[in-house]
């Protein structure tokens, strides 16, 4: 693998998200002949990309990095950006080092809230992969251009056994980013709630949408897609446990091991889908380099990083380990002891949690404000709904192939798969 990696220049958009940060690390540690990664990172709250990198470097997932090497700190490049805009905002020194020096291009960046209006979601989850497809057509040296998406892409087809590969678009992706500018708001939303009724949410709806068009717009592109399933915290390659974002998994586990949800209301024999994310990010550079032996740029591979056909998660199974974990390392604040239940009923859950938000939590801010403590259980029973709606498509029967990636687990090295 360092091998392959030597010398080479990296393009990385979301690095500052939680699979970027991971994988920049891991590539930092893991492969010390790498010669520059270029990380896209948008400005915000005042501070540059760089500004806000330099305070990314500080988390404790560096820790390894800053411990024993480092030097190699100083191979990322900060390049200030956005992928809602065109060229990805990159100015013209930045773009043209960027076009002239890379060979591989991961594109990690996404608004991944299940609940993003449909207009925000296009833009950033279909316009940033089309605008950096664009890019890409630009870059002499390219090869390879990896696509991070989700197992979820197919979220609309529960029941049956998917298989690494495209299934028929729900529509056109390039009319859909049209009809952005062209239909009024409240009619171009709709769109995104009849599709949640398949899909969950507009996220899975715009990243299936989002495959599609790369398909067609990278044509002569060696592109790969790379498909997770649901991103959990480290397993083991680096800090075990780690995670800084309440979000997939680590909302999952936070909201039932602080108590904020009692139940999710699933069948005990139902198989769970989550992936550690050192996993994704040493899977994904992996499939990168697959990509680099790949000679036909027509073939768009796709691979698929899961466990349900691999190392089933059984929610009955898993339930006595979620409890001995939640007592033996409890959280700092808690509103109840947790329950991790699976019994009830899912009409009735979503019922108490809208009391919780509408009655519940108000009455708490009002006796709080008496002390004049700020309102918060208000906001907070309100993200624990949404965080519960949001989680429930997940709770299913999923059953992803995985045969790709167990092939080129096969065709490494033993130090390699270490």
């Amino acid at each position: 693998m360092n091998d392959m990696y030597k010398d080479r220049t990296l393009f990385i958009t979301g690095a500052s998200g939680f699979v970027g940060k991971v994988m920049v690390e891991k590539i930092l540690y893991s492969l010390p002949g790498i010669k520059r990664i270029y990380i896209l990172i948008r400005a915000s709250k005042g501070k540059s990309g760089l500004e806000r990198w330099k305070q990314l470097e500080k988390l404790e997932l560096f820790n390894r990095i800053r411990r024993e090497c480092p030097d190699r700190l100083s191979k990322v490049v900060t390049v200030d950006g956005d992928i809602s805009l065109a060229n990805l905002g990159i100015s013209s020194a930045d773009l043209n080092r960027v076009l002239e020096e890379t060979s591989m291009v991961f594109h990690c960046a996404a608004t991944v809230r299940f609940d993003e209006p449909l207009r925000t979601a296009v833009n950033l989850n279909m316009g940033g992969i089309a605008r950096v497809v664009a890019l890409c057509h630009r870059i002499p040296k390219l090869q390879c251009l990896l696509h991070c998406s989700t197992c979820y892409v197919n979220a609309d087809k529960l029941g049956v056994k998917l298989e690494e590969q495209l299934y028929p678009a729900p529509c056109d992706p390039h009319k859909l980013i049209d009809m952005q500018t062209d239909m009024n708001e409240q009619l171009f939303e709709s769109i995104g709630k009849e599709a949640a009724k398949s899909y969950g949410n507009t996220y899975c709806f715009t990243k299936a949408l989002a495959e599609h068009l790369l398909v067609k717009d990278a044509m002569g592109l060696p592109v790969l897609i790379f498909r997770p399933s649901v991103i959990g915290p480290i397993w083991h390659d680096g800090i075990p446990g780690w995670a800084d974002t309440f979000q997939g998994a680590s909302a999952m586990f936070s909201a039932m091991g602080t108590g904020a949800i009692a139940r999710i209301p699933i069948e005990g024999n139902v198989c769970l889908d989550g992936i550690p994310v050192d996993i994704v990010s040493s899977s994904m550079l992996v499939c990168a380099a697959y990509r680099l032996i790949i000679s036909d740029k027509s073939v768009v591979p796709v691979v698929h990083c899961n466990t349900s056909t691999v190392n089933p998660l059984i929610v009955e199974n898993l339930i006595p380990t979620f409890i001995e974990c939640a007592y033996k390392y409890p959280f700092d604040r808690m509103i109840s002891p947790p329950i991790f239940s699976h019994l009830g009923s899912d009409a009735l859950e979503q019922s108490m949690h809208r009391v919780r938000e509408k009655v519940v939590g108000p009455a708490m801010d009002s006796v709080s404000a008496i002390v004049g403590k700020k309102p918060f259980w208000g906001r907070l029973y309100a993200r624990v709904g949404e965080t519960y709606i949001a989680l429930r498509k997940f709770f299913a029967n999923y059953e992803f192939s995985t045969g790709n990636l167990l092939r080129l687990m096969d065709m490494m090295s033993d130090e390699d798969r270490q």
